[in-house]
């Protein structure tokens, strides 16, 4: 979190800037710009089951749209 304040992005990770390719591919990096990608939605689901369904049913409706 950089402010104590809400935000429109407060469910969004904070990416640090890579400068290189190995940072850029990282599971870190990667895993956190998929993750600001997600709708809302998917982000605020209370358990993981529930997430790892509705997380499914996303990418397979748009899975040409997450690259």
């Amino acid at each position: 979190m950089i402010h104590s304040h809400n935000t429109r992005t407060a469910s969004n990770i904070y990416i640090d800037y890579k400068r290189t390719n190995y940072g850029k591919f990282s599971l870190k990096f990667r895993g956190a710009q998929i993750w600001n990608k997600l709708p809302k939605e998917l982000k605020v689901l209370k358990t993981y089951s529930l997430f790892k369904k509705s997380a499914k049913v996303y990418v397979h409706n748009h899975m040409y749209s997450l690259s």
